[in-house]
Parts: C-alpha cells; sequence; structure tokens
C-alpha cells in the first residue's frame, strides 16, 4: 500500500512541469474522448506538405513588413490551425505519456508533455532546442519561443470566465503552461480546444473542448502565450 502511495505520489507531483508548487486536484473526473475521422495522408507526406507551404510564405511574405497586414496573419494563423489540430493531432492522438517519453514517431513509443509541444511544434517547422525546451518551466518555454512578449495570465479568473476569454481570441494556436502541466491550445471557428499529452488515467494524446478538459480544470496556474498572433514567431518560422 505504501509503495503504491509513493508511486501515484510521483507521477502526480513530477509528470510534468510544476510551476506553483500547487497539487493537482486527485478528484480528476474521467476524460471525454473526441471521435474524428483520421487524415488518409502519412505523416511523413502532411509534414512535407507543412514545408512546401512554410517555403511559399517565405515567397509571399518576403519581408516583416508584408505581414503587417491583418489578411497575412490570419492566412498563416488558419494555416496551423489546419495542421495542428487536424493533420498533425490526428496521428498523434492515442499516444501514450509517459514522463520520460521523448518520442517524435507518432505512436510509437511515449510522449510527455513538454516534449509533446516541442514535437509539434518542430514537425510545424519551428527551429527550436526540443531537449532543452521540453525540460524547463512551462513559462520559460514560452519565453523562449516567443521572447519579449509578456506571458497571459488567466489564472485569476473563474473556470467559465477563463473559457470565455479564450473564445474571445481570433483562430490560432498558443501554448498553455498549467500547474504541472504543458498542452496546446487552438481556437478555431466553432470552439477553443486543448491539445495535450495527458498523465492521468493514461490517456495519452488527446484533444478536448476546453469546458470538458480536467487537465485545466484542476490547474489553478493558466498562463497563455499567443504563438500565431505574434508577428515576430511567424516571421521567424518563415524564415528559418
Amino acid at each position: 500500500m505504501q509503495y503504491s502511495l509513493f508511486v501515484l505520489t510521483i507521477i502526480v507531483l513530477f509528470g510534468c512541469t510544476n510551476e506553483t508548487g500547487i497539487k493537482i486536484d486527485s478528484q480528476i473526473p474521467k476524460v471525454q474522448k473526441l471521435n474524428i475521422a483520421t487524415d488518409t495522408l502519412s505523416y511523413d507526406e502532411i509534414r512535407a506538405s507543412i514545408e512546401t507551404a512554410r517555403l511559399t510564405y517565405r515567397k509571399k511574405y518576403p519581408t516583416s513588413l508584408a505581414l503587417e497586414t491583418d489578411a497575412a496573419m490570419i492566412e498563416i494563423s488558419r494555416f496551423w490551425v489546419s495542421k495542428v489540430s487536424d493533420d498533425l493531432f490526428q496521428h498523434w492522438k492515442g499516444t501514450p505519456w509517459d514522463y520520460n517519453g521523448t518520442t517524435t514517431i507518432p505512436k510509437q513509443g511515449n510522449i510527455a508533455c513538454g516534449y509533446f509541444v516541442t514535437t509539434l511544434l518542430s514537425h510545424m517547422g519551428v527551429q527550436l532546442n526540443r531537449r532543452q525546451l521540453s525540460t524547463c518551466a512551462s513559462s520559460e518555454m514560452m519565453r523562449k519561443l516567443v521572447p519579449g512578449r509578456p506571458l497571459i495570465n488567466l489564472s485569476g479568473l473563474s473556470y467559465s470566465g477563463f473559457c470565455d476569454s479564450l473564445k474571445k481570441y481570433d483562430a490560432g494556436v498558443f501554448i498553455i503552461g498549467l500547474d504541472y502541466h504543458t498542452g496546446i491550445i487552438v481556437v478555431d471557428s466553432t470552439n477553443a480546444w486543448f491539445i495535450h499529452s495527458y498523465f492521468a488515467q493514461n490517456v495519452g494524446v488527446i484533444k478536448e473542448v476546453i469546458e470538458l478538459s480536467p487537465a485545466l480544470q484542476s490547474s489553478k496556474t493558466k498562463w497563455l502565450m499567443p504563438l500565431t498572433a505574434d508577428k515576430g514567431f511567424i516571421q521567424r518560422w518563415i524564415d528559418n
């Protein structure tokens, strides 16, 4: 009994990055899984299509001035939403979580929450130090990815207020840091979604509407960093 309790404590406390020292609520409700049609493209084909699009954007928007128009940022944000929330996720969904998981191949091996975030960004074509960013605090990860932009603190809101706040953003991709966890928020034309590698109940990679996410609901800390709304981040992605 003591050994089982010790193992459970280790999983809860060190499953993902600790931001505040606040314990996760042990009464985690069951996770609602979404049934989404499987993409017919192979993962390599999806990655190739992303790289082709990135090079096309480099020609279409050759300077930072070209990204100053709302139309340019909307176009690229919608592209990111489609690739992260649909194409890449379809292959990763169900990939098991593990604290030491570092796989780069969907459904082969295991993936920790921080490594899942950096792997998706890397497969979107973002140049980054995957190991360094995956093992640091999520707040540090976000600051290194989008230097100079302050984190958005949504921790003080009620949960309904938090959900309403996310839905007010334009379509885009964000990173969110929680008490002991991190993942990706995607806002599209229908809803806001949480995509992450979830340690509880051995769920692994999952996509949830934000209102039904136990991980979001149980966390007192909620730090948000916009990715696709930041022109500097998009410019670096295009130019890498």
